[in-house]
Order: C-alpha cells, then sequence, then structure tokens
C-alpha cells in the first residue's frame, strides 16, 4: 500500500508538472499574439490548425498518409512546437512587426513630404505672384491660380498609394519614384531633396512594407526561437519540439530560411506547421499593411506554392479532400469566405454555424 501511495503521488506530481510546463507554454505565445495588434491571435490559430491538421493525418485511411499515427506523447509535441514557433519574436522590435506603411518608423513619414510638396507648391505661388504683374477684371484682382496645382496633387496621390505595400510594384512606378527624388524644394535658402535617399529606398520595396535590411531583421526570430528553445531542458518525449519550430519557414524546394533544407531534412510535423503558419498568414485580417484575402484567392496561392514545391502537395491535398478547409473557412469573415478550386475540383464553402 505504501509503494503504491509512492507511485500515485509521483504520477500526480509528473502531471502537476506537465499541465504547468502547457500552461507556461500557452501563456508564452498568448504574450506573443499581445505584442503586436496587428497579430494578436496568430500563434493561438496556427497551433489549432496545426493540430487539426495532424489529426488529419492521423485519420487518413488511403495514400501516403495512411501509415501515419501519431501517439498522444507526439500530438502533445506538435502541439507545443506550435505555440512556440515564434518565440523568438520576443527580440523583434514593435515598429516593424506593426509597420503598416512603407514609410512608416514612429509615425508614417508620409506627413513630412506631404508638407514638403505644400512647401514646393506655396513657394512656386509665390515666385509667380512676384515676378508677374497681377491682372484685374472689372475693377477686381482676379485669382490666379496656382501653378503645377495639378502635378503636386497627382506627386502626393501616387506616393500616398504606392505606401501602403502590397503584392507587387511595377518597375514603371518604381523608376518614377526614383525622378520624384530628383526634385528639389526650397528651405531657410537651401535646396533639399523632395524625397531623402532612405524613404525613396522604403517606397521602392516591391512586396509588403519590409525594405530588405528590416526583412532580415524579421527573419531573425527564426533563429532565436531555434537558439531559445535548444537552450531548454525538454524532456525526451518533447526533444523535437526545437526541430518543429525552427522549421516553420524552411520550404521542400531549398529556398526557405533560417537554413535553406530541401525536402527529406524537413520532417511531417515542420511541414503541417508551415502550412498552418501560410494559411493563417494569407487570410488574417489584421495584418498592418493587407486585407485578409478571398479563400478562393489564399487557394490559388497555396496551389502556385505546391508548384514551386514551397508546400507539401500530398498534404496540400490532404487538408482540401478531408473538408479542413472548409471547416477552418466558417471561422473567417463572411467577406472572404467564397467558393474555391482545388486541382480543377470546385469545394462549396456554405455557413453552417
Amino acid at each position: 500500500a505504501s509503494q503504491a501511495a509512492i507511485a500515485l503521488t509521483k504520477m500526480r506530481l509528473v502531471r502537476g508538472l506537465e499541465n504547468l510546463l502547457d500552461a507556461f507554454v500557452r501563456t508564452i505565445g498568448d504574450a506573443i499574439d499581445e505584442k503586436s495588434p496587428y497579430t494578436a491571435g496568430h500563434v493561438y490559430r496556427v497551433a489549432n490548425l496545426t493540430e487539426e491538421i495532424a489529426l488529419e493525418v492521423n485519420r487518413a485511411t488511403t495514400g501516403r498518409f495512411a501509415s501515419v499515427n501519431f501517439n498522444a506523447d507526439e500530438l502533445a509535441e506538435i502541439r507545443m512546437a506550435a505555440w512556440l514557433h515564434d518565440v523568438g519574436k520576443i527580440t523583434t522590435p514593435e515598429h516593424l512587426m506593426d509597420k503598416a506603411t512603407k514609410l512608416e518608423t514612429i509615425f508614417d513619414r508620409i506627413e513630412l513630404i506631404r508638407h514638403r510638396v505644400e512647401i514646393s507648391r506655396l513657394h512656386d505661388v509665390f515666385i509667380r505672384l512676384e515676378n508677374e504683374p497681377c491682372p484685374r477684371t472689372e475693377g477686381r484682382t482676379a485669382p490666379l491660380p496656382p501653378p503645377k496645382e495639378e502635378e503636386w496633387q497627382e506627386i502626393i496621390t501616387f506616393l500616398d498609394m504606392i505606401n501602403l505595400g502590397g503584392e507587387g510594384l511595377s518597375d514603371e512606378n518604381i523608376e518614377k519614384v526614383r525622378r520624384l527624388a530628383g526634385i528639389t524644394y526650397a528651405m531657410s535658402g537651401v535646396q533639399l531633396p523632395l524625397l531623402a535617399p532612405d524613404e525613396v529606398e522604403n517606397l521602392c520595396v516591391q512586396k509588403g512594407t519590409l525594405t530588405a535590411a528590416e526583412r532580415k531583421v524579421m527573419n531573425h526570430h527564426v533563429d532565436m526561437s531555434i537558439r531559445m528553445l535548444e537552450g531548454l531542458p525538454f524532456p525526451k518525449k518533447l526533444r523535437n519540439v526545437p526541430v518543429y519550430a525552427g522549421m516553420h519557414h524552411e520550404k521542400l524546394n531549398g529556398t526557405g530560411y533560417p537554413r535553406g533544407l530541401g525536402n527529406g531534412a524537413i520532417p511531417l510535423p515542420a511541414r503541417m506547421l508551415a502550412l498552418a503558419d501560410v494559411l493563417e498568414a494569407l487570410t488574417a485580417a489584421d495584418r498592418p499593411y493587407k486585407p485578409g484575402k478571398m479563400l478562393s484567392e489564399v487557394m490559388r496561392i497555396l496551389e502556385g506554392m505546391v508548384a514551386r514545391a514551397d508546400l507539401d502537395g500530398e498534404l496540400c491535398d490532404l487538408v482540401v479532400e478531408s473538408g479542413l478547409i472548409v471547416r477552418f473557412a466558417q471561422d473567417l469573415p463572411a467577406r472572404q469566405r467564397d467558393d474555391f478550386f482545388w486541382r480543377g475540383k470546385r469545394y462549396s464553402v456554405s455557413d453552417t454555424r
């Protein structure tokens, strides 16, 4: 009886420690989500979706995944890796995570450019008023239309548009930005460029709002995640948590980061986490630089990623054919839910909630 009591006490202690670890991990995930109002809920959604994908793999009775069955410990390991996949973002500067426009730092520098344009416009008006005789009509001074008014307005409208970021900036627009950088304006008798060199660099970003240097800082969160997680003494049944979490930006074609691993080096749980991360990012309605995409557009993007061997095509087939994508769509805003095609087959998304 005494031995049984000791064994029971040890079992309860182990379970208590496991529950504490699980709760602590979720708290870390919640803290990462709270770091930025634009990514709130990302870790939570990725963790849930990764677990759902793992369960669909377990349910598969045909094809490549029929022989795969994650046990309870393996599912817990996958779930923990998903909760901790972005832990390195603790070190990422908030102004990069929250960068809503290309010119944003602590504030959006498009406002500075607006002031420069207005100074230039008023300077043009002043020069005209100073150098030209003022015409009169019926004894009253006739209004003198500001010269280049339309040109200045077109400049600021154009800069407003490209400052928002997006999926692509044409070479023509990049060249236009560089031409505008050659315009100068007078301030205290000194000629200054309309666009500073770093503003030109930011405005010429072709995708999103981050420059190459800023993206490198953002991508560093994966290196930090690996370093932080590898420094933790995970028990044997959780030893792969750093491995899976550290590979969620790797691609089967070897073009991912941070290590550029190829197909054979990326285990299935890491592929599931990568797919969940991509799906959440594409559908998220809270990103600062883009609205959430329609489901049909998301699936077209996924097909392109499969064609390039960025993602595991058979895994994508499974989440579509099992109905997981349709269930996932029910939690999207109504404006993002629509029917989609996958491998030439139409899938209907109806609100069943």
